[in-house]
């Protein structure tokens, strides 16, 4: 989730702030959601700002590629490799994990290696485990990296991706352990990451020539993933209609949002130094933000649900979040750590 210094970016620092506030907007819209009983009719703006932020997730998986295409170092080995990567993630995982299964949804019918596997100890958790399949599949990605990134064989892997997340949305879920199926719905975007590592200033042409049409049509895929998933949602009566963000329509969403980001972040750079602060703080962010979640709505919750429910829930989870992250990083014992 990280750049390393030699390979630091600050267009990619802030769409990794745009991700971690993407999450952050899909948790507090979704809290709001419960509330109301999923009153979907009467909370359309609260469901659309939830839909249109679904892009999070898959950026975050993007960035991933591009960060590890970039590190990578063949010739340390297989191990030293998987070592390096484990020892950014593995212990604030651990940490965070524990603190959510003892502290703060202490309910639950699973142990807590089953947590650890599954990333079952907060609803945001299962992302680790997710993204460490695709680092143990990486060094074979990387080798085969040249024909993963040909035309015809990046748009056979676009087209399989397209069909799973068909079947996994319109169809069933995918019957396999949830984290290997989080990386497979996934795996797309980050081999596409991997392939925007060194491909920068062709890719910011392309987007130049047709930035137009992109903005159209990623405002156009916005209101279509909110169509899509109210709809659904209204027929089925269940809420992973609009909660999954593994669709067809979130898929291309999120690449083409992707790319306008990574255009306008590179072309427009701007407080460089606070946009590097607060994306080396993403990673704590994306640990803590529940607990500073649950913490505000548990003090005011019933104030929030009546006169704040959208952008001002989102503002203190947000606020609170980054400035306890802050505080956190300060300590500089506990940054390996808490992450």
């Amino acid at each position: 989730m990280r750049a390393t210094k030699k390979n630091h970016n600050g267009a990619i620092d802030a769409i990794r702030i745009a991700a971690i506030l993407g999450v952050i907007m899909i948790h507090t819209t979704t809290r709001i959601l419960e509330t109301s009983r999923f009153d979907v009719q009467n909370y359309q703006l609260t469901l659309f700002l939830n839909q249109a932020a679904r892009f999070a997730v898959p950026v975050f998986f993007m960035i991933s590629g591009y960060v590890l295409q970039l590190s990578y170092k063949p010739s340390a080995g297989y191990f030293e490799y998987l070592k390096k990567r484990l020892n950014r993630i593995f212990v604030p995982y651990v940490l965070w994990s524990a603190i959510y299964y003892l502290f703060v949804y202490k309910q639950h019918n699973f142990s807590f290696p089953t947590a650890l596997m599954t990333g079952a100890a907060s609803y945001q958790l299962y992302f680790l485990p997710a993204l460490l399949v695709c680092y143990l599949i990486f060094p074979v990605l990387y080798k085969y990296f040249k024909k993963l990134t040909e035309n015809t064989t990046l748009s056979g892997l676009g087209a399989a991706q397209f069909g799973l997340l068909y079947y996994n949305y319109f169809v069933k879920p995918l019957p396999i352990f949830y984290p290997a199926g989080v990386a497979l719905l996934n795996i797309f975007v980050f081999i596409l990451g991997m392939g925007a590592a060194g491909n920068e200033d062709r890719l910011q042409e392309a987007v130049r020539r047709n930035k137009n049409i992109l903005m159209i049509c990623v405002l156009f895929l916005a209101g279509y993933i909110f169509i899509e998933g109210k709809s659904r949602y209204l027929q089925s009566g269940n809420y992973l209609a609009f909660y999954s963000s593994w669709r067809p329509s979130v898929l291309v969403y999120s690449i083409i949002a992707a790319w306008l980001m990574y255009y306008f972040f590179q072309k427009h750079q701007i407080f460089a130094s606070l946009i590097k602060t607060m994306s080396g703080l993403s990673f704590l962010v994306f640990f803590i933000h529940v607990a500073v979640l649950e913490t505000v709505w548990s003090g005011a919750g019933d104030l929030i649900f009546r006169y704040m429910p959208n952008f001002g829930f989102f503002a203190l989870t947000a606020g609170f979040s980054y400035f306890t992250a802050f505080a956190l990083h300060k300590i500089k014992p506990l940054a390996k750590f808490t992450g």
